[in-house]
């Protein structure tokens, strides 16, 4: 039987997981920006990223599997039926969802449908779940190479990067908590910090996320004027 041609832990195939993260931190940044400030990222990236995830299709259909024993499988109908078994269905649907939205509202005559689909784009931040195993084989091929020294540094940069990115998706709620309130003509938060572009919103927001979080100063003009946004206080105090 025909085999594979790339093994999970080859430099190679670390490299291509490599090409991805970058993708995948865009995401998780760009994905609560666009939820809470309806912003779009450029056309040309998300080209990009379409086309690294489609081939990434192909290299998953190609790259052995290591079953819970430790045996490496590379038997490519075995490897085939595991995959279509598994992230397929959810790999292929992304990237329709993302050639769709970038067809632009002209390809989708209702405007129901068109909110919806980009909508639910934003379940590529479910790619994130890829970053442990990645994160595996980074240190693996550490380990391998010789420079396991750098594991530790490895580490504290990524525990920065986590706290960096939880911040993120909490001052996007919010903010997208406070403008919510705001389109259903309730009392909001923003009320009281009148207009503001995305960028002063998302620095308001972000010192307010800062100062729950680490316990430091907090801006007396941001503070919570309805219950949502008190509830949304007490969860990060708590």
């Amino acid at each position: 039987a025909e085999d594979v041609q790339f093994l999970p832990h080859h430099r190679g195939r670390v490299m291509w997981d490599m090409l991805g993260v970058p993708m995948i931190l865009h995401d998780i940044v760009a994905i609560p920006l666009q939820i809470a400030w309806s912003e779009n990222s450029p056309s040309v990236l998300v080209w990009l990223m379409l086309m690294y995830w489609t081939l990434d299709i192909f290299v998953q259909f190609n790259t052995a599997i290591v079953t819970p024993n430790g045996n490496i499988v590379k038997n490519r109908k075995q490897v085939s039926l595991r995959y279509l078994s598994t992230r397929f269905g959810f790999d292929l649907l992304l990237i329709l969802l993302d050639f769709v939205g970038l067809m632009g509202s002209e390809a989708i005559n209702d405007v129901v449908w068109y909110r919806m689909v980009r909508s639910l784009r934003a379940l590529r931040i479910v790619r994130a779940l890829r970053l442990s195993k990645i994160q595996e084989r980074i240190e693996e091929m550490m380990l391998d190479t010789g420079i396991e020294r750098l594991l530790l540094m490895f580490a504290i940069g990524q525990t920065c990067i986590s706290i960096l990115i939880v911040a993120h998706i909490l001052t996007c709620g919010w903010y997208l908590l406070g403008r919510s309130a705001l389109d259903r003509g309730m009392p909001s938060w923003l009320d009281l910090m009148g207009d503001m572009g995305m960028w002063e919103s998302y620095t308001h927001s972000l010192y307010w996320t800062l100062g729950h979080i680490m316990g430091g100063a907090v801006n007396p003009q941001v503070k919570p004027t309805s219950h949502g946004e008190r509830l949304y206080s007490i969860f990060m105090l708590a």
